[in-house]
């Protein structure tokens, strides 16, 4: 008997230990793997994530493994920062998740603010779970109001035309506790219930303009995001990222290699527009733009020509750099002139 309790004792203790190695392991331990972390840098880079964590989670949470994800399949340079905030949760003490959640929305709006006048060419893309989940779309469509026992400031919305909101390429937030049912960027078998409080009309009109390029994932008989199943079990709040990370990364994904293609089209148009308005140019004047030496060329002859008038002398034939094309110009307009 006392050998079958040890074994058994020893059983869960090797399970445990596996389990915590996972990256995530879904509410055992946050991720923080080197191969994550390696990523974690706040330099210019094609593509750059912000991630919003969970309460009372280190960083960056529970989706460092959709971080890697992501950066390992976009074919361009990709890292992610961290948003700085306490992430306290209720269970912190009375009052104290409107604070965390208020800091997270304004160093959030900082820090993409900052890293997009910065870096002007990168891709912005926004993580966000839990406590996290709300920070996120408080970011993009303005947050607060009561929960959880406590008033949260509001903050406006995040314009969608000017940066850094223009550069967002994509935003996932998993088990938001401030959402409304049944929206367009709605997912999971939750999607159809309010959260532990909904969101204001002003707050949805705000999130409606990243509508395209948001995903809002929410569990049945998850106790934080749907409270209005049953049953309620924390697990459905723990299981996102087994469930949809890779999902979200083929997404993400998705959207970054149509972003490129995009570029490159925009590169080819502005080329052949360059070439046809070079063309339209040459056919336009019969001859191609001046050079700098030709222009020269022209100033000096026109100064010969002045000189030769005051003093009376005629003056002298001189093409220049560009005279034997000149010549050749002026010979095929003659010989078109008597055709």
């Amino acid at each position: 008997m006392r050998h079958s309790l040890k074994a058994s004792a020893l059983l869960l203790g090797l399970s445990v230990f596996i389990n915590a190695q996972k990256c995530p392991d879904y509410g055992i331990r946050e991720c923080t793997a080197p191969e994550i972390l390696a990523l974690e840098t706040d330099n210019c880079t094609d593509y750059h994530i912000f991630v919003a964590r969970g309460s009372d989670s280190a960083y960056p949470g529970h989706q460092g493994d959709l971080i890697h994800l992501v950066c390992d399949g976009i074919d361009a340079s990709c890292n992610y920062e961290n948003i700085i905030y306490p992430a306290n949760s209720s269970w912190s003490g009375e009052g104290v998740w409107c604070p965390s959640a208020e800091k997270g929305t304004k160093n959030g709006r900082t820090q993409m603010q900052d890293y997009a006048e910065r870096c002007p060419d990168s891709k912005l893309i926004l993580f966000g779970y839990s406590q996290g989940a709300s920070v996120a779309l408080d970011i993009l469509g303005g947050g607060g109001g009561a929960i959880y026992d406590c008033e949260q400031d509001s903050n406006p919305a995040l314009d969608r035309s000017t940066v850094p909101g223009s550069h967002l390429l994509a935003a996932a937030v998993f088990g938001a506790p401030r959402r409304t049912a049944n929206q367009t960027y709605s997912h999971g078998d939750g999607a159809n219930y309010n959260g532990t409080a909904a969101r204001t009309e002003e707050q949805l009109a705000g999130l409606a303009p990243y509508s395209d390029v948001l995903r809002e994932y929410c569990n049945y008989g998850d106790p934080i995001c749907a409270p209005g199943t049953e049953p309620m079990v924390v697990e459905n709040h723990w299981s996102y990222f087994e469930k949809f990370q890779d999902e979200v990364a083929e997404w993400v994904i998705k959207i970054s290699k149509e972003d490129e293609d995009q570029g490159k089209n925009n590169s080819s148009s502005t080329s052949k527009s360059a070439t046809t308005a070079t063309a339209t140019s040459k056919l336009s004047t019969g001859k191609p733009t001046a050079s700098a030496t030709e222009t020269l060329d022209v100033q000096n002859n026109a100064a010969e020509t002045t000189s030769a008038d005051a003093t009376g002398t005629a003056p002298k034939m001189t093409w220049g750099a560009g005279g034997s094309l000149g010549a050749l110009v002026m010979g095929i307009a003659i010989a078109v002139s008597m055709l």
